[in-house]
């Protein structure tokens, strides 16, 4: 039987078997994926902050987490999950080297 342990990029043992991959953002916080390719956010502790149901995750900031829904649709929450940007856009990103975001729909 082969074992597979699990680690934080800062070297600390993960002993939740829930996530296949959990790794640090930017801030204090870890996204996590699941074995079902959710996404969520963990503390530094390990404690769930946003429950592993989006099908995408860009952590940029406390106030600024760019998400895509169960409907393919993508939008902007904070860490409380308050909606900052609705769920309307079929692309969402940084601008590199910008503040800005941009969503856009893509109309076939």
């Amino acid at each position: 039987n082969d074992a597979i342990e699990k680690y934080t990029l800062d070297g600390q043992p993960v002993t939740n078997d829930l996530y296949t991959t959990v790794y640090k953002t930017s801030g204090d916080y870890f996204v996590s994926i699941d074995k079902n390719y959710n996404y969520g956010i963990l503390d530094k502790d390990m404690n769930v902050i946003i429950n592993n149901k989006y099908e995408y995750l860009d952590y940029i900031s406390d106030k600024l987490i760019i998400v895509r829904n169960e409907d393919g649709k993508y939008g902007i929450i904070d860490l409380k999950e308050k909606n900052k940007v609705n769920f309307e856009y079929d692309v969402m990103q940084v601008i590199k080297n910008t503040n800005i975001v941009q969503g856009r729909n893509i109309f076939l």
